[in-house]
């Protein structure tokens, strides 16, 4: 086998894997958006939260930081005209 014909193998490999086992474990069930979203409602609400909240916060926080990225520039260049 060649070397550049490992990783794909692997991969594909991986993928067929995933996908029997995630079809193989939902047969039977009847799945509607609302399983998806909080597991038919088996999720406690302090998860469900958290999960929430953690999904939230790094993109607020990217948000501000590349706002402050923005004013250090924008201050750095007009010291720098001066």
């Amino acid at each position: 086998m060649n070397h550049w014909l490992i990783v794909p193998v692997f991969v594909i490999g991986f993928l067929l894997l995933s996908l029997y086992l995630g079809i193989r474990a939902g047969k039977g069930r009847i799945h509607t958006t609302v399983d998806h979203v909080v597991a038919g409602r088996k999720l406690g609400f302090l998860l469900v939260f958290f999960v929430s909240v953690g999904e939230i916060w790094p993109v607020l926080r990217l948000s501000s930081l590349s706002r402050r990225a923005r004013r250090y520039k924008t201050r750095h260049l007009q010291d720098c005209r001066a």
